[in-house]
């Protein structure tokens, strides 16, 4: 047993300046603001609005708004239109897609929509019907594209 009770034999103990182990974080690191996950068959309405990452496994049937990275898992279908600084789709997007930095469609994405960023990835596979629109980040406003 430590100074103020603590035991100097956890494994979260340390000198100070040792590297931490794989898996243990440092105690005075901040946690990072987290991320919204909707799993695997759950179903979603609305619009989901924050600054933190988003990864949609289920359904969601309504707006992405944020300001960091989104994912689209393989089984993941929205319906509506979806802003982030980096968008990743694996799965089923009927909607418009824009991107402060990056939009990457992986092999198993299927994309319904115009998709507006300044980079573009599209992986051999990938399925996408509407217009892409590639623009610098000063131009791209954080609003989902809307069809004329």
């Amino acid at each position: 047993m430590g100074i103020f009770g603590r035991d100097e034999r956890n494994s979260q103990s340390r000198p100070t300046g040792s590297t931490p182990l794989k898996g243990q974080r440092e105690a005075d690191q901040t946690p990072s603001a987290g991320s919204t996950v909707i799993a695997r068959g759950n179903h979603i309405q609305g619009t989901i609005t924050g600054s933190s990452d988003v990864e949609i496994e289920g359904e969601l049937k309504g707006a992405v708004d944020g300001t960091g990275h989104l994912r689209i898992a393989s089984q993941g279908v929205v319906e509506g239109n979806l802003a982030a600084r980096t968008v990743v789709v694996a799965g089923t997007v009927r909607g418009d897609i824009l991107a402060g930095e990056t939009i990457q469609l992986e092999t198993s994405a299927s994309v319904e929509g115009n998709i507006t960023a300044p980079r573009i990835r599209m992986a051999d596979g990938a399925t996408f019907e509407g217009e892409v629109h590639m623009k610098s980040p000063d131009r791209t406003a954080n609003q989902p594209a809307r069809k004329p």
